[in-house]
């Protein structure tokens, strides 16, 4: 009986410590991809097309000079760096950070998304050694969830920094092509739709209360509780007339009858001229 009582017991602990784990296992909730935010008014829906990019994983882009690194949304909850620069021509350089999720902001519109990233390393010989900001201009390719990340261009004006006419303006331009920055557009119903509609509609309320006012008001049986049916059992003959009338034409059919003159003509001889 002991031997009994301890072999349940061990189940019993072995059940609870499985449930236990389950438990901890479906409970955990999973880590969550944080995307940038347009912090106002949102009325272009910016941060719900933003969400779709969630899921993807870095981006990567060439051009001349340099590798690219592109992270839409965080890969993680410790990581700030979103778009990371390596010289192709250095190898031993390491990556530089050229934009980080740090105050990173989204705008939009009718079938594009903005997304800037601030706070990126200084320049060390250009635009007065201002943090350096990357920027990527999605474009609306609808059923493209994943799309291609190209480089567009490094802008450096020679500007200073106390010319408020034209301020000195210095960023990384990328170009995405995705499915997320598609505006969801409402649908309308065509005119020929609408009418098709009303024509059914219509045509239903007929005949449901032709239907009743037959049956109950003239109490017809059979065929005949149809509204109109007279009219439908002749609509057949009625457009084959029509076709008859439109379509085909009369037979000309050649006349037996000759005039005298037509007739003297014919004939070969003149015996039926001459008296007899």
């Amino acid at each position: 009986m002991e031997t009994l009582s301890l072999i349940m017991k061990a189940v019993l602990l072995w059940l609870g410590l499985c449930t236990r784990f389950v438990s901890v296992r479906t409970t955990a909730p999973a880590p969550e991809r944080m995307c940038p935010q347009h912090q106002r008014t949102d009325p272009n829906d910016v941060n719900e097309r933003i969400k779709k990019l969630s899921g993807q994983k870095i981006y990567y882009a060439n051009d001349d000079d340099y590798s690219y690194k592109i992270s839409i949304c965080k890969q993680g909850a410790s990581d700030t760096a979103a778009v990371q620069q390596h010289g192709v021509k250095w190898k031993e350089s390491n990556w530089k950070i050229i934009g980080t999720f740090n105050g990173a902001h989204v705008t939009g519109g009718t079938d594009w998304l903005m997304i800037k990233y601030f706070h990126g390393e200084k320049y060390t010989h250009h635009c007065k050694g201002l943090e350096r900001i990357s920027i990527v201009l999605m474009t609306c390719d609808p059923g493209v969830e994943r799309g291609t990340m190209r480089v567009i261009e490094e802008y450096r004006n020679q500007s200073r920094l106390e010319d408020l006419e034209n301020p000195l303006e210095c960023y990384y331009l990328f170009e995405l092509n995705n499915d997320a920055a598609c505006t969801a557009k409402p649908k309308h119903l065509s005119a020929g739709y609408i009418m098709v509609i009303i024509l059914i509609v219509v045509g239903s309320i007929f005949i449901i209360l032709g239907f009743l006012y037959q049956r109950f008001k003239v109490s017809a049986k059979g065929m005949e509780q149809i509204p109109n049916y007279n009219f439908w059992k002749d609509c057949g003959s009625r457009q084959a007339d029509g076709c008859n009338f439109m379509c085909r034409r009369s037979e000309s059919r050649p006349t037996r009858y000759k005039a005298m003159d037509d007739a003297l003509v014919d004939d070969d001889s003149d015996d039926t001229l001459l008296p007899m």
